[in-house]
């Protein structure tokens, strides 16, 4: 089959991130609330006669610490599924573009969902279901969050476990005619964090509680911001240089109103109203520039309502 496709990527954040303990393995058991935003990269994928998956990488986030070569995930999970491909039935390979939008080491999930992107549109252009146990196994191996933009594409929001892997789609809670969702602040420092660095500076008591979940639904400011919690906090301003200095900054701004996204490091705010919002957005980048800290960005955004998603095909 020949043919191109054209798919946006959507950033996460996690509303909710618990170690529940390490597994046998050597991964942690988890308990996160993610949520898909309107961040998103964009990924054009297309049939070759030139053998193997190659990648070209432009856009704003594009940078050195995203691979182009056989350890991007995007490359990795486009190969996996042309090799689930019939011999002499599909294409000999293919050619991305994608488009970086969602930063590197942010905790915001770009490289799993431009992988689960790539995933599906390799198998679309090659007739294979997206969803069987072939492909969305191939997925789940890639990275722990990967699976969740293809299982949660409905809506965009799932509570999952084990490595993130396990993935319960939940629904979106419907909006007022003409309304908006919640918005969020995001807020993107000029920061790499490492995830295997963070949960190696993570430390668990032995007599380790876990907090659980308490509602999994997504509801308004009031209820978000009570539940909102990360784990991966601490150890993230433990090893991350100058994620301390953020913290203040955002404490100062809301108390207790903005948290870690994933391991880092990015943080996400809940205002309580989209006025505030704005006002938060400006004071920020005020105080940054205030404090000589390094900043990529500052956004409202908003739940995507979706998962992976088809912009163009040809």
């Amino acid at each position: 089959m020949n043919g191109a496709l054209e798919l946006l990527a959507p950033a996460k954040l996690n509303l909710f991130l618990e170690v529940l303990g390490r597994r046998p393995d050597g991964f942690h058991e988890l308990e996160t609330l993610l949520v898909a935003i309107d961040l998103a990269d964009r990924l054009s994928i297309r049939t070759t006669e030139r053998p193997g998956v190659h990648l070209t990488l432009t856009g704003p986030a594009a940078s050195a610490e995203i691979p182009s070569d056989g350890r991007n995930l995007a490359v990795r999970a486009a190969a996996g599924v042309l090799a689930l491909a019939a011999p002499g039935a599909g294409p000999a390979g293919f050619a991305l573009t994608l488009e970086k939008h969602v930063p590197a080491g942010a905790g915001l999930g770009g490289a799993s969902a431009d992988a689960a992107a790539a995933a599906l549109g390799a198998a679309r252009l090659l007739g294979l279901d997206p969803l069987g146990a072939a492909v969305l196994g191939l997925v789940r191996s890639l990275g722990s969050d990967c699976a969740f933009f293809l299982e949660a594409q409905g809506s965009g929001l799932a509570l999952c476990h084990g490595r993130g892997e396990r993935v319960t789609p939940l629904a979106l809670p419907q909006t007022r005619q003409g309304s908006s969702p919640t918005p969020f602040v995001l807020v993107l420092p000029a920061l790499f964090a490492s995830t295997p660095a963070v949960y190696g500076a993570l430390r668990l008591a032995p007599d380790h509680v876990p907090r659980r979940l308490a509602n999994p639904r997504l509801g308004g400011p009031a209820g978000l911001r009570a539940q909102a919690f990360n784990r991966l906090e601490a150890p993230a301003l433990a090893c991350v240089d100058g994620l301390r200095e953020w913290r203040a900054l955002l404490d100062a701004v809301d108390p207790g109103g903005f948290h870690l996204s994933g391991s880092g490091a990015s943080f996400f705010g809940i205002p309580s109203a989209s006025e505030t919002a704005a006002g938060q957005v400006r004071e920020i980048r005020v105080r940054a520039r205030d404090r000589n800290l390094g900043l990529r960005d500052v956004l409202l955004v908003h739940p995507s309502g979706s998962g992976i998603t088809f912009v163009r095909a040809d």
